[in-house]
């Protein structure tokens, strides 16, 4: 397990994401909304959503599946745990990025 981010490497994540989100593909071919999927991240970042709130927003259909996993992407982050392939939450969108 990696060590939880400090405040200030969650700012940052919060401000790389907010500045990646317009130059992010905006649906994917199976037409999820990768903008909202980015929202839910800097939402979670920024008030420490907990799973419960999460899954909140699923059950009440605000969120879609997609948009779930992004933001327990987000809340694992917050909890120290490593992410598959890389190093932030932003970098798992750079591959998204349109020219």
């Amino acid at each position: 397990m990696a060590k939880k981010p400090t405040p200030d490497q969650i700012k940052e994540q919060i401000a790389a994401l907010q500045e990646i989100k317009p130059k992010v593909r905006r649906f994917s071919s199976f037409n999820d909304d990768h903008w909202a999927a980015i929202q839910a991240q800097i939402d979670v970042l920024s008030v420490g959503m907990s799973e419960d709130d999460i899954f909140e927003k699923k059950d009440s259909e605000e969120w879609t599946e997609s948009v779930t996993e992004n933001a327990l992407e987000a809340r694992r982050w917050l909890d120290g745990e490593t992410l598959e392939d890389y190093s932030d939450i932003v970098a798992s969108w750079q591959e998204l990025v349109t020219k």
